[in-house]
């Protein structure tokens, strides 16, 4: 038997590619932090697959590594079936009866392989090949078996966990194959895809004694098949856990994968070429045999032909008969000459030489394959090619042995090339992105959080002139441009803490104003008079303005006279008690719409001889001017050295406004005042004179009248007359009660509308023998001129069914209506025609006038003997 060797294969690259990927992957995971049942299952599944790489990769570079073949799918079974163990733990165990039946499956097939394979690999090693047992047929099956259970588990798992995520029926479900919901779902899909790539490796190695795939294809089938279920495992372990791989990690990765998939199919198709090569030469080495047998000359064997034997074709049923020709040096004659040609015992390994490629328009059963020297059930030696020229039957042998080291001279470059690759890869590249991507960016990342801390002078150095450095220098711009704003934020706080300050001044200036003006108005409504009203406003301006004197002097019939004074110096209060408007002065201060300022009175020729002698002071004049009329004058002084500015200038303004507006209301309420009780004088003399008045002389009247029939003796007529004048007096007393119930002070404000209606009727119906009643709602809130507006009204109504009517029986009715109010004043006197009413008569017009002012509709209903009802109608307040 032949020593160890070593024999590349296709299958060769990939599997060195797939198991440094695998071994990769296996030390990142043993690397987490993260330490769960998960990764743990994880870890098992990435061992079981290297391991099956690790097998494989021996399988196709150790000659007799062909005992591990079944070894190879074994491994990948075990790692599909902790696949499928992970699919019903995570993200929860599930413990329905479909998984335990299904993981115990799963791992009574992991077993069964695992038993079958390693039992062939000791035969193996053991016998040499010799008197071997064979693989029970169902081991091949395992692998597509346990993958398209694994498939169906991880995608029912799949949308189980879509399902219970989204309630949008079946499409959501399957949007999981494209579009998972969260980690878990993405996790059991990839295991899907990684399952479902891998079946296809498993599938060409079940059917590979069925179909006969061609080598090449099944090598490209099975390689393509094992890097995207690698890709897409490594993948998945992302989802795992939370802690992400690093960026170099991702890089180096990638960039692994990449060049060893390039240098495996770069291997893959040199092998290929490498094997017409060899073809090519076997098929001129026939062609040239065959001159040779042609010419008769045994001298142009060629260098590659190992013998050739001669024999009929009925001859070659049994060897015995067949004559050696020609045989390279050290190929053994005698097993060529005795071996027989039917052989019951397969080969359990042998070369990768695509034996129908060998002879042309030769099928494979034509072929001689020979064990040679070889034990029979090992491998082949030697192939043979028959050949028929000039009616003898030769056969031209070929030692495989020979031919695989042509293969081997042709791609073993490819295997040094995956190996440089792998170490370029995985020695040169972290370095090189550390240095041109990892540290700038680590450099970029400082940066970021110095300036995310506060820290502005931070500066990144530009390393390349690339991405990341396109990156840092506008990362630099960025923090030159923040600095340049935060300086320029600076400088504009700075400036409103400045103007902040300064506008707190003004605002306290503006405060102190506007309750100096506050302070002036509550003095104008809390004065009783007009001279505790000027004195407390003078006072209250004098404090505003921080002046040490201060006067008003009211214009009257062109002389001036001090109205108010505070703090004034000697002399000023005689001299200013009644002073000319004409002295120059004041003149001037009053001609002008504006205050008028002296800065030293001492030096002001115009200023009056009083007020020049004494301390320097500074006065500051402003005249008093309402409805553009001069009222008089206001002055302000302190000592000479405090000047007024602007803005207590511009205060003074608004006071004298007040005061001026004080002094006019003041006097136009004196005016009003006059003119009421004037007017008030004349009508009471009018009602005297048309009531009382007229009552008396009907009493005096009546008297004499009386008095001349008593003389007379006509005591009937006297008593009659005396009747007379019993009833006119009443009348007379209820008028003259009526009049003093008038000219009482109006008790409207403080009472209310519902108390002074109860004091009326209190104070003159009650008195006059005339039963009145009051209903009204206590809880009824009006406005203060619709209480005086139906006061007046009730009031006049009495006071007609009081003097016209006669009536015994008043009331009143004061309710809610809505969103208003009804006032109804009824009585049971003689009653009126309201479409005859004399023009003027009862003051009816009046109260129309009064009820329209608010807004209110007054009703008049009466008849003649049918009493009188007064009816006042307010829709809405106003």
């Amino acid at each position: 038997m032949d020593a160890l060797q070593f024999s590349v294969t296709p299958y060769s690259f990939n599997a060195l590619a797939l198991f440094i990927i695998g071994l990769a992957g296996m030390l990142y995971l043993l690397g987490l932090k993260t330490k769960t049942s998960a990764i743990h299952a994880m870890k098992l599944v990435m061992a079981g697959f290297t391991l099956g790489m690790a097998s494989w990769l021996a399988n196709n570079i150790v000659f007799w590594g062909s005992a591990l073949i079944p070894f190879t799918e074994a491994c990948v079974v075990v790692s599909i079936a902790v696949v499928i163990l992970l699919a019903y733990r995570y993200p929860q165990p599930v413990k329905s009866l479909e998984a335990r039946l299904l993981s115990s499956f799963a791992a009574l097939v992991a077993l069964a392989a695992l038993f079958f394979s390693l039992h062939y690999a000791l035969q193996f090693f053991f016998t040499r090949g010799a008197a071997m047992s064979p693989l029970p047929a169902f081991f091949w099956i395992l692998n597509p078996l346990i993958s398209v259970l694994a498939v169906l588990v991880c995608l029912r798992r799949t949308f189980m966990l879509q399902s219970s995520l989204r309630t949008g029926g079946w499409r959501d479900t399957l949007s999981a194959l494209w579009r998972p919901a969260i980690r878990p779902v993405r996790l059991l899909r990839n295991f899907s895809l990684t399952v479902a790539v891998g079946m296809v490796q498993g599938l060409v190695s079940a059917l590979d004694g069925v179909i006969q795939f061609p080598p090449m294809l099944a090598s490209l089938l099975i390689n393509l098949s094992l890097g995207l279920m690698f890709v897409v495992l490594v993948y998945s372990i992302f989802d795992l856990t939370d802690e992400q791989p690093r960026l170099i990690v991702r890089l180096v990765g990638l960039s692994l994968v990449t060049v060893l998939g390039i240098a495996g199919i770069v291997g893959t198709y040199t092998f290929d070429l490498a094997s017409e090569s060899v073809y090519a030469q076997v098929h001129s080495d026939v062609a040239l045999t065959r001159s040779a047998l042609s010419a008769g000359s045994s001298a142009e064997w060629p260098e590659n032909v190992a013998y050739v034997l001669a024999g009929s074709a009925e001859e070659t049923a049994a060897t015995s008969n067949l004559s050696l020709l020609y045989a390279q040096p050290g190929v053994k004659t005698e097993p060529l000459l005795t071996e027989p040609l039917s052989q019951a015992v397969p080969p359990v390994w042998g070369y990768f030489i695509n034996l129908k490629a060998i002879c042309p328009g030769v099928s494979f059963a034509q072929l001689s394959l020979r064990y040679g020297s070889h034990p029979p059930g090992s491998y082949y030696q030697y192939v043979g090619c028959p050949v028929t020229q000039g009616g003898q039957n030769y056969e031209i042998g070929f030692s495989t042995a020979k031919m695989d080291q042509a293969f081997q001279a042709k791609s073993r470059w490819v295997w040094a090339l995956i190996l440089f690759s792998s170490l370029l890869v995985m020695g040169v590249f972290p370095r090189f992105f550390r240095a041109s991507l990892i540290r700038p960016l680590e450099r970029l990342s400082d940066g970021v959080r110095q300036a995310d801390g506060g820290d502005l002078e931070v500066s990144v150095p530009v390393t390349y002139q690339d991405e990341v450095g396109f990156l840092t220098t506008a990362f630099n711009k960025l923090i030159a441009s923040l600095k340049d704003e935060l300086a320029q934020r600076q400088r504009v706080e700075a400036e409103l803490r400045q103007l902040n300050l300064t506008l707190e001044q003004r605002v306290a200036d503006r405060t102190r104003e506007l309750e100096a003006l506050y302070d002036v108005s509550a003095a104008a409504s809390q004065a009783h008079d007009s001279s505790s009203l000027l004195n407390s406003m003078l006072e209250r301006s004098l404090a505003a303005l921080n002046s040490s004197a201060g006067f008003i002097l009211l214009l009257e019939d062109d002389t001036l006279h001090l109205a108010a004074g505070r703090g004034l110096p000697a002399g000023w209060s005689e001299a200013l008690a009644s002073a000319s408007a004409e002295q120059t002065l004041f003149e001037t201060a009053l001609k002008e719409s504006v205050p008028l300022l002296i800065p030293d009175l001492n030096r002001e020729l115009r200023a009056p001889d009083f007020m020049r002698s004494g301390k320097p002071l500074t006065l500051l004049l402003a005249p008093l001017i309402a409805d553009g009329k001069a009222l008089g004058l206001m002055g302000l002084a302190r000592a000479a050295r405090r000047d007024f500015d602007l803005d207590e200038v511009a205060l003074l303004v608004s006071i004298i406004s007040q005061v001026a507006s004080a002094v006019q209301t003041d006097r136009l309420r004196q005016l009003a005042q006059h003119a009421t009780v004037f007017e008030e004088r004349q009508r009471l003399a009018r009602d005297l004179h048309d009531s009382v008045t007229q009552s008396l002389y009907g009493l005096a009247t009546l008297t004499e009248a009386g008095k001349m029939r008593l003389e007379a003796g006509d005591v009937a007529a006297s008593s009659h007359y005396l009747t007379r004048i019993g009833q006119t007096a009443r009348q007379a007393i209820r008028e003259m009660r009526l009049f003093l119930h008038q000219l009482r002070p109006l008790v409207l404000e403080k009472e209310g509308l519902v108390g002074a209606l109860e004091l009326r009727l209190a104070a003159v119906e009650g008195r006059s023998d005339v039963r009145a009643t009051l209903e009204a709602d206590e809880q009824l809130n009006l406005p203060p001129q619709v209480e005086t507006a139906l006061y007046h009204i009730a009031q006049e109504a009495l006071n007609n069914a009081l003097k016209h009517s006669a009536a015994s029986v008043v009331s009143v009715r004061l309710t809610r209506a809505e969103q208003g109010a009804l006032l109804e004043v009824e009585d049971n006197g003689c009653g009126f025609d309201p479409e005859h009413v004399e023009s003027g008569g009862m003051g009816l017009e009046n109260m129309r006038v009064r009820a329209a002012a608010i807004g209110a509709v007054l009703e008049i209903q009466s008849k003649k003997e049918h009493g009188t009802r007064i009816r006042v109608q307010l829709e809405r307040l106003p």
